[in-house]
């Protein structure tokens, strides 16, 4: 029996028996259970590898220093090590009157910007930390605290085009210490044009989020909240050249006995409770696929023994019958492999259009892998063909009397 006779054969009887749909269907949903455990592995993992919880941008640990420049220098002459600042620069919150509206609170985080600490593939200009008066926002930018938010509004964020080359006015309150208490004394304003961009998700930040020069960042503490730091010691940021070098510097500031003890870390038990649920996901449906497919196939070899002894009868060989069986099997898995991929890419393109807001905000991206789709295919196909193969493979050797006996 030729090739294309075998397959144009074994198609008809997919798409005729309605035995075989069924069970297309049930492969199809495990495909999109197996692909969607898969997807929510790698999306929350990739994205705890990026979450270094005390420093943005995964560039920077924290040491403990008295402040005098040859503690500077000790640490600067650290290979990868590329600029130290103090912490008190790092990050704060300011009011801008300009975006203060029924929409948002005005209310934003500034961080401490440099060529070493700022965002890559920034769209617009960059600066450095002796510049002055610009800003580096986010491209999804939302100026207000992160609560009560309307997910579905369709005009969430301020964009590129909203923001790019606009000056916005800031103002935080002045702190003073009067015969050693804290008082208030008015606002310190300052203006920033947004001279860039730059992708939050990409760079772990938050929607709220725009860099300032590093010179910016100490006038406003100094003007702002330096009467609260009382202490001598000082908490300083290390700016690395990247991410890969963290420890390798951890280990040198250690060496030189400064306080690492607020070094990054990467949640573990997030990591191992996302490997649970997706594994045991995995699991439970490629079990209940071998369950599945052999009480299928196993029924299916006894309904198809009078078709075996009538081909037998008619001179097929074994060869040709199992070849038979093999393409429609095979073509059963694939076609269930697909019918998944678009059910799951139908799922994925809903939550991307829906919950993109929502998505935008929690820094999450779908996160798709060549091995999520190796996996899913891989355990869809081959058990069914394994399976089928043992059933097909001890019908065939029996005699053709035999076959028909056990059909009667």
């Amino acid at each position: 029996m030729r090739l294309k006779d075998s397959i144009n054969y074994a198609l008809k009887k997919v798409l005729r028996k309605k035995k075989n749909i069924y069970f297309i269907i049930i492969l199809a949903i495990c495909t999109s259970t197996i692909i969607g455990a898969l997807y929510y592995r790698a999306t929350f993992l990739n994205r705890l590898r990026i979450d270094l919880k005390d420093i943005f941008y995964n560039r920077a640990v924290i040491a403990w220093i008295d402040g005098n420049q040859d503690s500077y220098t000790q640490i600067l002459n650290i290979p990868h090590v590329t600029e130290i600042y103090d912490f008190n620069y790092h990050s704060y919150n300011v009011i801008s009157p300009t975006f203060k509206n029924d929409k948002y609170t005005g209310n934003i985080t500034f961080k401490y910007g440099s060529k070493n600490t700022l965002p890559r593939n920034i769209e617009g200009k960059s600066f450095d930390k002796n510049d002055t008066g610009v800003a580096i926002c986010p491209k999804n930018f939302y100026p207000s605290i992160i609560q009560n938010v309307n997910y579905f509004d369709s005009k969430l964020f301020l964009t590129k085009n909203d923001i790019l080359n606009t000056t916005f006015t800031t103002k935080r309150t002045k702190i003073i210490r009067v015969d050693g208490k804290l008082v208030e004394d008015g606002y310190y304003i300052k203006d920033f044009k947004i001279i860039g961009v730059y992708d939050q998700i990409e760079s772990d930040g938050d929607v709220d989020v725009c860099y300032i020069s590093g010179k910016d960042s100490k006038e406003i503490y100094e003007n702002t909240t330096i009467a609260l730091n009382e202490t001598n010691q000082l908490s300083m940021v290390v700016a690395i050249d990247s991410k890969d070098n963290l420890k390798k510097v951890n280990t040198e500031l250690i060496k030189l006995g400064y306080d690492t003890s607020k070094f990054y870390y990467v949640d573990a038990i997030s990591s191992l409770n996302i490997k649970f649920i997706s594994n045991i996901a995995i699991l439970i449906t490629t079990v209940s696929i071998t369950i599945l497919t052999v009480l299928y196939i196993s029924k299916k070899s006894i309904e198809n023994n009078s078709e075996v002894g009538i081909l037998k009868s008619l001179g097929f060989k074994n060869r040709d019958i199992q070849l038979i069986n093999f393409i429609e099997i095979t073509l059963i898995a694939i076609i269930s492999y697909i019918t998944g991929l678009l059910i799951i890419g139908l799922v994925f393109l809903i939550i991307n259009t829906v919950f993109k807001n929502y998505l935008i905000i929690h820094n999450i991206t779908i996160y798709h892998s060549l091995i999520s789709y190796l996996i899913s295919f891989l355990i869809i196909v081959i058990i069914p063909i394994l399976t089928n193969h043992f059933y097909t493979y001890k019908n065939s050797k029996k005699k053709t009397i035999t076959i028909l006996k056990e059909e009667n």
